[in-house]
């Protein structure tokens, strides 16, 4: 049933008409960054990509095996769990611009992965079904609200012509790490069960949080996204 759904989405990428930079790299010197200034900037952006890919990949593709060994429950049953999720996720999303305009952006990006790590926790010890659920979404609202700004944010910091090069780097180092970590968390679940698993995932995200908040908080983008008088007027 998917696959009319994504044949759909090629037709406005058909319509779509792009210009590229005439730039002749060679592939060494695209993976040593030679042609680009922001150097460590990416570098960073990526060991972040590579924390928050590392803390997913432990707990995330355990979530259904939790919910059908722990509170049992079929994948027809799931499937409104994850429904109600992914709404959850919408709506927080829609926040988010507030936040940012308050707290600026990586503040932002720090405070809304942060917020999701106790309820990882509390969902992996949930005595009940309905707390499991209830765990669920508010993890998946929280840890989902950064998404739009952390990729606004990267490709702010960065050259115009060296986003396309930062995008690379970033998402190929989420990928490498997300599938290690998979492996990782089936180590962890025969271990200790579900519960060293999402405690582990969960300490990397703290890290995660932490490297956001170290490298990039009061950057000159991180400062101009925030509107003046905002925080001091709302106390």
């Amino acid at each position: 049933m998917a696959v009319p759904v994504g044949l759909a989405e090629l037709v406005p990428l058909a319509i779509m008409r792009e210009s590229y930079a005439r730039m002749r790299v060679s592939l060494r010197d695209m993976f040593l960054l030679r042609h680009v200034r922001s150097k460590g900037t990416i570098q960073r952006l990526s060991a972040i990509s590579i924390g928050y890919a590392a803390g997913l990949g432990l707990y995330f593709p355990l979530l259904n095996l939790h919910f059908e060994h722990s509170y049992d429950i079929n994948a027809a049953e799931f499937g409104p769990i994850v429904a109600l999720n992914n709404i959850a996720i919408a709506a927080a999303i829609v926040v988010v611009p507030l936040l940012v305009r308050r707290w600026g952006k990586v503040r932002t990006i720090v405070y809304t992965r942060l917020l999701a790590i106790p309820f990882l926790a509390s969902l992996a010890l949930a005595p009940s079904l309905f707390l499991a659920v209830f765990f669920f979404v508010m993890r998946g609202a929280f840890s989902s609200m950064a998404y739009p700004v952390t990729g606004a944010f990267s490709m702010e910091v960065v050259n115009e012509r060296e986003r396309a090069t930062t995008a690379g780097f970033t998402h190929a180092a989420f990928d490498l790490f997300f599938g290690g970590s998979i492996f990782a968390a089936g180590i962890l679940l025969e271990l200790g069960g579900f519960w060293l698993a999402f405690l582990v995932g969960g300490s990397l995200y703290f890290g995660h949080a932490m490297l956001w908040y170290q490298w990039f908080s009061n950057h000159p983008i991180d400062v101009a996204s925030r509107v003046p008088g905002v925080t001091r007027g709302s106390r």
